[in-house]
Protein backbone atom coordinates (compact mmCIF):
# COMPACT_ATOMS: atom_id res chain seq x y z
CA UNK A 1 0.00 0.00 0.00
CA UNK A 2 1.24 3.40 -0.82
CA UNK A 3 0.29 6.21 1.46
CA UNK A 4 -0.50 9.46 -0.23
CA UNK A 5 0.76 12.57 1.42
CA UNK A 6 -1.94 15.07 2.11
CA UNK A 7 -0.94 18.73 2.08
CA UNK A 8 -0.91 20.01 5.61
CA UNK A 9 -2.49 23.38 6.34
CA UNK A 10 0.15 25.95 7.04
CA UNK A 11 0.06 26.91 10.66
CA UNK A 12 2.44 29.25 12.30
CA UNK A 13 4.53 28.04 15.16
CA UNK A 14 4.06 29.82 18.50
CA UNK A 15 7.49 31.41 18.15
CA UNK A 16 6.56 32.75 14.73
CA UNK A 17 3.24 34.08 15.97
CA UNK A 18 4.88 35.93 18.82
CA UNK A 19 7.65 37.37 16.70
CA UNK A 20 5.81 40.65 16.40
CA UNK A 21 5.97 41.03 20.18
CA UNK A 22 9.73 41.36 19.92
CA UNK A 23 9.26 44.54 17.95
CA UNK A 24 8.26 46.17 21.23
CA UNK A 25 11.87 45.73 22.40
CA UNK A 26 12.88 48.33 19.83
CA UNK A 27 10.84 51.04 21.53
CA UNK A 28 13.35 51.78 24.37
CA UNK A 29 16.21 51.70 21.89
CA UNK A 30 14.51 54.20 19.60
CA UNK A 31 13.44 56.50 22.45
CA UNK A 32 16.92 56.66 23.98
CA UNK A 33 18.70 56.83 20.64
CA UNK A 34 17.93 60.54 20.18
CA UNK A 35 19.31 62.45 23.23
CA UNK A 36 18.11 65.92 22.10
CA UNK A 37 14.61 64.61 22.84
CA UNK A 38 15.35 64.43 26.56
CA UNK A 39 18.26 66.86 26.86
CA UNK A 40 16.73 69.29 29.35
CA UNK A 41 16.80 70.02 33.04
CA UNK A 42 13.09 70.53 33.54
CA UNK A 43 10.96 68.80 34.70
CA UNK A 44 12.86 67.65 37.74
CA UNK A 45 11.83 64.64 39.79
CA UNK A 46 12.80 64.81 43.48
CA UNK A 47 15.57 67.22 42.49
CA UNK A 48 16.97 65.04 39.70
CA UNK A 49 17.11 66.68 36.24
CA UNK A 50 15.03 65.19 33.44
CA UNK A 51 18.19 64.22 31.53
CA UNK A 52 19.08 61.75 34.29
CA UNK A 53 15.76 60.38 35.47
CA UNK A 54 14.24 59.83 32.01
CA UNK A 55 16.84 57.22 30.89
CA UNK A 56 16.70 55.57 34.32
CA UNK A 57 12.93 55.32 34.01
CA UNK A 58 13.40 53.62 30.65
CA UNK A 59 15.75 51.08 32.23
CA UNK A 60 12.97 50.08 34.62
CA UNK A 61 10.34 50.12 31.85
CA UNK A 62 12.57 48.01 29.61
CA UNK A 63 13.02 45.42 32.37
CA UNK A 64 9.24 45.25 32.86
CA UNK A 65 8.66 45.06 29.12
CA UNK A 66 11.23 42.29 28.76
CA UNK A 67 9.61 40.30 31.57
CA UNK A 68 6.13 40.70 30.08
CA UNK A 69 7.34 39.62 26.64
CA UNK A 70 9.19 36.67 28.16
CA UNK A 71 6.09 35.40 29.96
CA UNK A 72 3.88 35.97 26.92
CA UNK A 73 6.31 33.96 24.83
CA UNK A 74 6.66 31.11 27.31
Amino acid sequence: MSAQLQPQPQTQTPARRRLWLRVFLLIPFIVLLYPPFYNSIDPTFIGIPFFYWFPLLWIILTAILTAVLYFLGA
